[in-house]
């Protein structure tokens, strides 16, 4: 299980890596830079986001492949309609929530008893909020569609920190003080375990004894540091 949930660590950083680098290889200088920013800025695309993999290991074949093939045939997240913005000479979808809310809605209804379905309400909760304009939504709409992903998220036991502090602030607005503490709560004691597993990351890249190992080591340092940066407020919220 804990090798799993390591995989997933490591494929969840090279997402985060791609996204800094806009799809290109970027020195390390450049991605910890932008990583950087995005935390001052709550860059929600750049937030480390773990899959919780309890019983995953039981399950047959390549479970992130099949995940990951079948949302991409069901056209989650993913449509030659949506609007796209240059940032920084890279090109970047932006994502519409509430059309893409409707499509997840059907799509977990439709797999509800697929063997797969926790891990797919854990990846179309976190893409919602990593992917699409929801966060940035301030409308009683918005907010109770945020607050429904939240809900999965953390039924589902989804460790982001970040994602999660950007979506408690704003359910101030919908929840009572009693739920957003108790929301904070579960994820803050989720906490350690996963920086265990980052630790564990960092101790193996610092091992490799080349310059891309060491480059992974700066990386997931700094995630760390965001992550722990992202719990001290949770505990204050």
């Amino acid at each position: 299980m804990k090798r799993l949930q390591v995989y997933v660590i490591v494929l969840g950083a090279a997402l985060l890596l791609m996204n800094c680098a806009g799809g290109k290889t970027a020195n390390v200088a450049s991605v910890l830079e932008k990583f950087q920013k995005g935390y001052k800025t709550r860059d929600p695309s750049l937030m480390q986001v773990c899959m919780n993999q309890s019983g995953m290991d039981t399950l047959d074949g390549d479970y992130i492949l099949v995940v990951t093939n079948t949302m991409f045939k069901e056209g989650l997240f993913w449509d030659k309609s949506y609007p796209v913005r240059k940032d920084n000479d890279k090109y970047l979808m932006a994502i519409p929530w509430k059309k893409e809310d409707g499509k997840v809605h059907a799509f977990l209804e439709k797999y509800d008893d697929d063997q797969y379905f926790s891990y797919y309400r854990q990846e179309c909760a976190q893409r919602m909020l990593s992917s699409t304009d929801l966060l940035k939504d301030k409308s009683k709409e918005g907010l109770n569609a945020l607050a429904f992903y939240t809900n999965i998220m953390l039924e589902e036991h989804t460790y982001c920190p970040g994602l999660m502090l950007c979506s408690l602030e704003k359910l101030k607005k919908v929840w009572p003080r009693e739920k957003i503490r108790l929301a904070a709560t579960l994820v803050v004691r989720e906490h350690p375990k996963y920086r265990e597993l980052n630790k564990k990351l960092v101790s193996d890249f610092s091992k490799m004894g080349n310059k891309s190992g060491a480059d992974m080591v700066l990386v997931y340092t700094e995630i760390m540091r965001q992550n722990d940066l992202y719990v001290k407020r949770l505990q204050k919220i």
